[in-house]
């Protein structure tokens, strides 16, 4: 196990793949052990002996020799021995898994921009990517995912239902899902394309207001929201609406740079790890925005690194956030990556907001002002005209 990377990630979103934050480096106030007792790793390791007579079994006696494959056995035991946990965000994946989740780092891959998460123990769309081949099908947050081709997605993983949608780009993949509040399932058959995520955009709205979106936060976020708030100095703005709906997360230390460039001191988030270490995290210094009225957009598709982003805002009172009610997802995976090419994501500590709450588990974060659109009629597209969209509406109002 020499060539081990470790990366914390905020969200484990899938289809598009698995969006990762890399190798978080931040100045901390402090690190507080507190009272727990650690499991020692280096003790008490199982006897495997019945895991080598079933494995002298299979290959012995198993009549169709041609299906015996010992690396996707050893990878499918690895698989099993994870899940065991019951934690959807903890998982093993294979090699080609693992390739998925690299790629998708850099923000390019073939897929149908859905992003995949679990509520209630149902496999959901956290949020369909803008302009992609989900979004113009009609694709919702919260849409439950019921069969993936002929699988029924209750019974497989999400690095399997990766697996399952990715593909080469001009193929097709049939989805059966459940909308929220719905009884019955509709079907959709989508044409894969090749997808470039630009994570930031800057459009001009009435009132000297700034309409930045951020789909998600991803390896080029940072220096794209750079260049989008020299545009807004240069530009002379006096307002920004911030909009993080649909946006899934992604990496943990982009959303505190970007929590920074608002907010002048304090906390921008916390985290308490397995060993029960506990870590500030202040804002960091250079904030250009501080000083301009901001508004937050968040809905149900707005999960981990928006939550980071939006709960920072309330608990320093630097911001309203307007919206619907959150995802909630709280937790943090660690990446080992291994000689084989295979990967672990281990949920390994989870983020608190500046005034300790921890967001997770249908536990969303709740707007100050929230917003209940109504159903989309039959055929009704997304929104183009800016000043017709009820949030934004909602928040030139507000400021």
């Amino acid at each position: 196990m020499s060539n081990i990377q470790k990366t914390v990630l905020l969200v484990v979103i899938f289809s598009l793949g698995i969006f990762v934050g890399q190798n978080v480096s931040l100045p901390l106030s402090k690190s507080v052990p507190v009272v727990g007792e650690v499991l020692n790793t280096q003790t008490s390791r199982p006897d495997l002996s019945l895991f080598w007579k079933v494995w002298d079994l299979m290959n012995e006696k198993y009549f169709d020799k041609a299906k015996i494959d010992p690396k996707k056995m050893i990878d499918g035991a690895i698989a099993g021995m994870v899940s065991a946990i019951g934690d959807p965000y903890t998982v093993y994946l294979t090699p080609e898994q693992n390739e998925n989740f690299n790629e998708n780092i850099s923000g390019k891959y073939s897929g149908v921009g859905i992003q995949l998460g679990y509520q209630d123990q149902r496999m959901v769309v956290i949020a369909p990517l803008d302009e992609t081949p989900a979004q113009r099908a009609g694709v919702k947050p919260n849409d439950q995912i019921l069969k993936i081709g002929d699988k029924n997605a209750a019974e497989i993983t999400l690095p399997e239902a990766v697996t399952l949608i990715r593909g080469n780009a001009g193929t097709s993949i049939k989805l059966t899902l459940l909308s929220d509040g719905s009884e019955e399932p509709y079907e959709i058959n989508l044409v894969r394309e090749e997808i470039i995520v630009k994570t930031v955009s800057l459009k001009s709205l009435p009132e000297n207001t700034a309409y930045v979106k951020i789909t998600q936060f991803g390896d080029n976020t940072r220096s794209e929201w750079a260049k989008i708030v020299d545009e807004i100095k240069n530009a002379g703005y006096n307002k920004v609406i911030l909009d993080l709906r649909n946006n899934p997360g992604g990496r943990f230390d982009t959303a505190i740079r970007i929590v920074s460039e608002f907010v002048g001191s304090g906390l921008a988030a916390k985290q308490e790890w397995y060993d029960g270490r506990k870590q500030d995290y202040p804002v960091l210094p250079g904030g250009r925005l501080t000083k301009t009225p901001l508004i937050v957009l968040v809905n149900k598709g707005s999960a981990s690194a928006s939550e980071i982003f939006a709960g920072s805002m309330k608990d320093n009172n630097r911001a309203k956030v307007i919206g619907e009610k959150t995802f909630g997802k709280g937790t943090v995976q660690e990446v080992e990556e291994f000689d084989n090419k295979g990967g672990v994501h281990i949920t390994s500590s989870r983020w608190l907001t500046p005034n300790g709450t921890w967001i997770n588990d249908n536990k969303g974060l709740t707007p100050d002002i929230e917003i209940t659109l109504p159903a989309p009629k039959e055929g009704e597209g997304i929104i183009s005209d800016l000043t017709k969209d009820l949030y934004i509406i909602k928040a030139l109002e507000v400021f």
